[in-house]
């Protein structure tokens, strides 16, 4: 929008002034170079991650992400789960690579007892925290083995979650916790 806007102001500009410059191809390149940046980081601005498109374009998508969040907060307080989820769902639809949003609303889903819900929101979150801490990435596919053993008495799933761990982190004291999991469900199959 802002773009639009300065793109809008810039014609009419030119086109009121008429060029400045001696040499017509000066006058060209550099009203050209104006226009063409402008228009590339329009362009653009789809592809880069919505905080960066934000701050140059004065977008506020990002504020208005979290805005959503802090109202399915909110509802959630104040035990008003439908209202929340809906938000935290807008809230995804704002921020997609937020891994926040999606972690509230797969607890809000288990707390009511909707575990494939659960488990869907939670193998989304470990898929887009690849750059989050180790022990964030670690303990959140602990809470998702949790999930399969404790609630859908899916043994085979957490396994393969629990493996996914040793494979990323070999050498960590997670793979070494998740090796003694791996072979406490082994043992009690």
């Amino acid at each position: 929008m802002l773009i639009g806007m300065l793109m809008a102001v810039l014609i009419v500009g030119l086109l009121v002034i008429g060029p400045s410059f001696e040499n017509i191809w000066v006058t060209l390149a550099v009203y050209g170079g104006i226009i063409g940046g402008m228009l590339l980081a329009w362009w653009y601005s789809g592809r880069l991650s919505g905080g960066i498109a934000g701050f140059m374009l004065g977008d506020s998508a990002g504020a208005d992400a979290q805005e959503t969040y802090s109202l399915a907060e909110r509802y959630e307080t104040e035990h008003e789960y439908g209202k929340a989820i809906e938000q935290y769902r807008r809230a995804i639809e704002k921020d997609k690579k937020n891994v926040q949003p999606r972690m509230k609303l797969a607890d809000l889903h288990y707390r009511l007892g909707e575990y494939d819900r659960c488990i869907t929101h939670m193998q989304e979150a470990v898929d887009l925290s690849r750059t989050m801490p180790m022990s964030e990435r670690c303990a959140l596919m602990n809470r998702l083995a949790d999930v399969y053993l404790e609630q859908k008495h899916d043994p085979v799933s957490a396994l393969e979650i629990l493996r996914k761990i040793v494979t990323e982190f070999p050498d960590s004291r997670y793979a070494v916790y998740a090796r003694d999991r791996m072979m406490q469900i082994k043992e009690r199959r």
